[in-house]
């Protein structure tokens, strides 16, 4: 029997004529998922051939999405099978599938290579989860039915043959916004029983509900499972036709795109996507955000300390990243403040032991006041020695460690003891920071996350732990990398001069200070390692106070913000970021796909490269405003603005040798 086909609208109207009939009580509607309340653009297989090849890229040891998806047929239906051999219909559950699916696939790989069943469970269920979001886009016509009915006092509910199971599917609700309108959730995964094969799903929901067929209604687009057997089981049906597919979505998987170019693809999503200054910085933002995630899957590194301040905005691309490709974090993360300043104590020696070199090699010329303050004494007890000595504290000596103040103070009685107090109180301290992330550093080692250059902070941590703990570092770009050992390894990951010059390492080495810009931080860098028993007892206050997160006030890091920084930050960085941050969010969806495919390096090197050779007049402006506060070494604001405009001449000249050598010049960062 053939029934009419009907828009939302004439549903509505049906709906309102029936309860307008007082012979007619209707309580409770319900309505399909998929096809009614949602579309998908991709067909319902491609979804899981998708989901596949997720998590293949995550398992490796030569499993590919092809294979898995094979797989995965194969044990659905015999699951199916089962279901109906034991009395209920050919229908599975999700859950059980990925059970299954792990005892293969150990017996693939062999043992070790997988993580623990449970893990492996969550992880097949959340990739799932992440592919149906994003292919998904809301019915909005059917949507305002089911508001109109929830309006009209009736009860709603979704019934639907889905093999996932309520608990995740109500993540997909929410996901729409549909949570605070559907009142019940039917899926067949639950009770192995549907409305496609004998409309058995339905007993269960005037069962579950209290409401009897007569005062149900069911909604869907199928004639077979909305409508049919629904009304097999005394219960009303409206069957929908499917609404014209949405565009509303924020990203989605389309299909058509296997026989188009990686880089046409690419330059359309960046063209929705394009910040007003330096938009080409986003692009570079997410390839090391998907270089560094592979990058960490391949070493099998569970964890990533992201270090501040760069870290901040860093970790926010990695979450996301991973939030949109697999519905959650696989490699979890952690944020780590720390400061070439705040860290350097920690690592320094026992006076007789130490002789600064790894501050004096990069900073040869120092005041002692500078000097002291590297050494994270604050500015009021780094004035009170030098005048206690009888030392000029503000004059910058030449070769400073060769200078007779510089050797009159470290001589000191005075300096030695305040020496080995900072030392040690602020290592003890920093450790105990360290060790609030509740990680076995020994056991587990650390992994560090940061924008570049030379790794300087990670030699510090390294030196606190004396080299005991594995410390591996993954860095933006690495440009002469210090302090290379066994245990303390390094990784340039978007470009690199060590242990080669990696692809087109000039053009991103010459954006250093703006990668460093950009990525600014929501607070100020940290200044020390205190317990709060010794901040209150300070002698010499410092301008710093205890660093304060979503979760409050965190034990043991101060950190000194500044009110020029913030203003920098809120009116001109933070507006960039958000517009970085929409993009990555965009390319991580593009991945989720049949045939994803990224562009060759040479493009995304090519697009920055627009920024250091060809910027606009707005940007030379825009980075001429920009500011940043040398807390280590030297103590002062750096601005870019340039001194004045160069003669003719002198540009001339700078052109011909640049033609003659471009690597040799581009190569200084000049």
């Amino acid at each position: 029997m053939e029934f009419p086909v009907l828009t939302a609208q004439q549903i509505s109207a049906a709906i309102q004529k029936r309860l307008a009939e007082k012979s007619s009580a209707t309580r409770l509607v319900c309505f399909d998922f998929f096809d009614t309340l949602v579309s998908r653009s991709v067909v319902p297989e491609d979804t899981k051939k998708i989901a596949a090849g997720q998590l293949a890229e995550l398992l490796g040891e030569g499993l590919t999405g092809e294979l898995i998806y094979q797989l995965r047929r194969v044990l659905e239906q015999r699951l199916c099978a089962e279901s109906h051999r034991n009395g209920l219909d050919p229908e599975f559950n999700l859950l059980d599938l990925g059970r299954v699916l792990y005892g293969v696939l150990k017996e693939i790989t062999g043992d070790g290579l997988l993580p623990a069943e449970g893990s492996f469970v969550a992880l097949l269920t959340d990739i799932e989860v992440a592919v149906e979001k994003l292919v998904q886009t809301v019915n909005r016509e059917v949507v305002e039915l089911l508001r109109d009915c929830r309006s009209r006092g009736m009860k709603t509910a979704i019934v639907s043959d889905f093999y996932l199971p309520s608990e995740y599917f109500r993540q997909l609700l929410s996901c729409h916004g549909l949570s605070g309108l559907v009142d019940h959730l039917f899926i067949s995964a639950d009770f192995r029983l549907t409305k496609g094969h004998d409309g058995r799903l339905y007993e269960v929901v005037c069962r579950e509900s209290g409401y009897r067929p007569e005062e149900t209604i069911m909604v869907g687009d199928s004639g077979h499972a909305d409508d049919m057997m629904a009304r097999r089981r005394g219960i009303s049906a409206y069957c929908l036709r499917q609404p014209e597919k949405s565009t509303e979505s924020g990203v989605n998987v389309t299909q058509g795109r296997a026989d188009r170019e990686p880089e046409r693809i690419y330059t359309e999503l960046f063209a929705g996507n394009r910040a007003c200054h330096f938009p080409e910085m986003g692009l570079s933002l997410h390839y090391f955000t998907h270089k560094l995630f592979l990058q960490a899957v391949s070493d099998r590194h569970d964890t990533l300390f992201f270090c501040s301040k760069e870290g901040e905005f860093l970790r926010k691309l990695f979450m996301r990243y991973q939030e949109i490709r697999f519905g959650r974090q696989v490699v979890a993360s952690r944020y780590l403040m720390v400061s070439r300043k705040a860290t350097y104590i920690c690592s320094c020696k026992k006076l007789e032991d130490e002789d600064f070199g790894r501050l004096f090699v990069h900073y040869r010329d120092l005041s002692l006041l500078e000097f002291l303050r590297s050494l994270n004494f604050s500015k009021g007890e780094s004035l009170a020695l030098c005048e206690k000595l009888q030392l000029e504290p503000a004059t910058r000596h030449y070769d400073l460690k060769n200078h007779p103040d510089f050797q009159s103070l470290i001589g000191s009685e005075s300096f030695r003891a305040s020496y080995e107090v900072h030392r040690l109180s602020q290592r003890e301290n920093f450790l105990l920071y360290l060790n609030s992330h509740g990680r076995g550093l020994e056991e587990e080692g650390l992994t560090l996350v940061d924008v570049g250059w030379k790794g300087s902070i990670q030699n510090n941590i390294y030196y606190a732990l004396d080299g005991r703990v594995k410390v591996s570092g993954y860095y933006l770009g690495l440009l002469s990398p210090t302090e290379l050992h066994p245990n303390n390894g390094k990784k340039g990951i978007l470009f690199s001069d060590y242990p080669s010059h990696s692809p087109f390492v000039h053009v991103f080495n010459n954006n250093r200070s703006l990668f460093e810009m950009v990525l600014g931080a929501s607070h100020g860098s940290a200044d020390g390692y205190f317990r709060r028993d010794q901040w209150e007892n300070l002698l010499y206050p410092r301008q710093s106070d205890f660093y304060q997160n979503d979760e409050g006030e965190h034990p043991f890091v101060t950190v000194m913000d500044l009110p020029e920084e913030r203003r920098l930050f809120n009116e001109l960085i933070a507006p960039l970021q958000n517009v970085y941050g929409e993009l990555n969010d965009r390319l991580a969806a593009q991945l989720v796909s049949l045939t994803p495919a990224m562009p060759e390096f040479e493009w995304w090197a090519r697009q920055h490269a627009r920024m250091v050779f060809r910027p606009t007049r707005d940007e030379i402006d825009f980075y001429a405003g920009l500011y940043h506060l040398e807390n280590f070494g030297l103590f002062e604001f750096t601005a870019f603005r340039p001194g004045g405009k160069l003669p003719v001449s002198t540009r001339l000249g700078n052109l011909l040798a640049l033609l003659k050598d471009p690597a040799g010049h581009l190569e200084t960062g000049v």
